[in-house]
């Protein structure tokens, strides 16, 4: 649906747009998406038209409903995903963080962790020598960030 918002689109683009978005973690494939955009077009959230030779999807009158519905649910989950990190990282033992952690390293995705869970754990979890060195990857990539933003901000002052 959030696709749809763009506007039209065909079946095809929805799928190449979820595989481009998600090539790392899924690999959506056609007997997935066209059987979840029928479950849809069911429960009318969206509408399928033929043009020319192929079927174009889009929203329907009942589609802003759902949408603001999802606004909410993921402003919801976002003010509790870092409670949720914390959580767990407060409460399972020592071996299981420690697995955790490393996996959420090897992704290099180190922004889920809260600032502070994550210093507390690196310091918990990882040898004096290997803290080091996830530091340092920590801190390049919070430049770059940085540089972005003040790219970001040079362009604004120009405008």
């Amino acid at each position: 649906m959030i696709q749809l918002m763009e506007g039209p689109k065909y079946g095809y683009e929805i799928l190449k747009n979820l595989k481009e978005d998600f090539s790392e973690s899924w690999n959506p494939q056609t007997g997935t998406i066209y059987p979840a955009l029928r479950g849809m077009i069911r429960k009318g959230l969206i509408e399928k038209l033929k043009t020319k030779e192929k079927y174009v999807y889009h929203l329907s009158e009942q589609s802003e409903k759902h949408l603001k519905e999802a606004e909410a649910y993921i402003k919801e989950y976002l003010l509790i995903a870092n409670q949720f990190i914390e959580s767990i990282f407060k409460r399972i033992p020592k071996s299981h963080a420690q697995i955790i952690f490393n996996n959420i390293i090897k992704t290099g995705n180190l922004e889920i962790i809260p600032e502070h869970t994550f210093l507390k754990e690196l310091n918990r979890l990882t040898e004096p020598k290997q803290s080091k060195n996830i530091l340092h990857l920590r801190k390049k990539s919070l430049l770059k960030k940085i540089a972005i933003i003040e790219e970001e901000l040079s362009d604004k002052k120009e405008g």
